[in-house]
């Protein structure tokens, strides 16, 4: 778990280690977490034991928690495993608490609470939204009766959850106060964005009262931060959890940094522009044979050098299309995986552009077929795979719930 955990920030490390530490002192009656023994950053969780006028009351459904590296900064993805004919499996859920909705987020809310609203959500047939599946009673309970065979068979459940292979007697719900019984295991002098009690003073910059009142000062200006990189707007910052105008003085940058930052921004584009143009001109030149401005030598590294460069822009899509896929379970595919949009433009644009200039090439006979054959196949699937994303990007924009 600590080797895969290096790719977290030290703030995303601690804070899970805490919050596992506070459900642990005191667990859910009907809701089993644990990490995966491979990464600190994806939880596994198990509804159980739910309410008895629920058609979800005999079944255990597991489902998977994906913290981003910047948590608790940033909200995690919540997708289900277990079939339930509630919520897709398989799919990122749009929760005002996952990464959906990142507007909303409130880097307060914990594990717990994230699972909570989950549970909730899952018991109420009133509220709808992207994941939500419509299913009669009895198709909810045939499929409850079935999720002890299901979950049976994935490894991860078998390996963190082997009290719940089997249907254990009913029992009573004692939800309850739960949340209040959590609370009271908390410090009150930590910090309540990455819940640690180390050295750096608590300030109260804001109205909250009690165990909500100390934040250390790096972290409200690194979410601060955060929320205005998001897109959070040009108001002054204010508390997610009262409301209440942070005080203090925000300096805003002068007019040289926001220079520097916008015309860092574009020098960056201009110069990958200028890179992708420079290689696929040397691609092209490589394949003249003795009227090639390289070496043999040279031009067959030149060669392979452009396909991993190319190729790696095709694996990074491959790994996130459509835009609303969880990431892969493979650990070699999640390095290529993101799901920022931007990300996904920019690789999707510079991929799409370098296939349509290679196809002029070889239709107009400046590049010889063998040249063209794998790029072709790869943009076929890039086109495919290209519906998947606008639908997505569609999805994200115009958002269902």
């Amino acid at each position: 778990m600590e080797a895969q955990s290096a790719s977290a920030t030290a703030t995303s490390v601690r804070r899970l280690r805490r919050e596992l530490q506070l459900i642990q002192q005191s667990p859910n009656s009907q809701v089993a977490v644990k990490p995966s023994s491979s990464s600190l950053l994806e939880w596994h969780f198990a509804l159980h034991s739910l309410p008895a006028d629920t058609p979800y009351s005999s079944g255990c459904y597991h489902g998977r928690l994906l913290f981003p590296a910047n948590y608790p900064h940033a909200p995690p993805t919540v997708v289900m495993v277990t079939p339930s004919g509630r919520l897709e499996v398989g799919c990122r859920l749009c929760l005002s608490m996952t990464d959906f909705h990142p507007e909303s987020w409130n880097p307060a809310w914990s594990v717990d609470t994230i699972l909570t609203g989950l549970l909730s959500f899952f018991l109420s047939d009133s509220e709808s939204g992207y994941g939500s599946v419509q299913s009669s009673d009895e198709q909810r309970r045939q499929l409850a009766r079935s999720s002890w065979a299901h979950n049976a068979t994935d490894p991860d459940f078998v390996q963190l959850f082997p009290e719940l292979m089997e249907p254990p007697e009913r029992r009573a719900s004692t939800a309850q106060g739960s949340s209040q019984e959590r609370a009271a295991h908390m410090q009150a002098r930590e910090c309540w964005i990455c819940r640690d009690v180390g050295s750096e003073p608590l300030i109260h910059p804001c109205a909250c009262r009690g165990s909500m009142s100390g934040v250390h000062a790096s972290c409200v200006e690194q979410w601060m931060r955060h929320q205005r990189q998001a897109g959070g707007g040009g108001s002054r910052p204010r508390c997610s959890i009262c409301r209440e105008a942070y005080l203090g003085q925000e300096v805003r940058p002068g007019l040289s940094s926001f220079v520097f930052h916008y015309a860092s921004d574009f020098g960056g584009q201009l110069i990958r522009s200028a890179l992708l143009v420079a290689m696929l001109l040397g691609f092209q030149d490589c394949w003249r044979g003795k009227e090639a401005a390289l070496p043999l030598p040279a031009s067959i590294a030149f060669i392979l050098m452009f396909g991993c460069v190319i190729l790696h822009k095709f694996a990074v899509l491959a790994a996130s299309l459509p835009l609303h896929r969880p990431p892969p379970r493979s650990p070699r595919a999640q390095r290529f995986h993101t799901s920022d949009p931007q990300k996904l433009a920019r690789n999707s644009a510079e991929a799409l552009t370098t296939i349509c200039v290679l196809a002029v090439w070889y239709m107009r006979g400046e590049l010889p077929f063998v040249a063209f054959l794998p790029f072709g196949i790869v943009g076929v699937c890039f086109v495919l795979a290209s519906s998947c994303l606008i639908a997505g990007l569609s999805d994200s924009l115009f958002p269902v719930s």
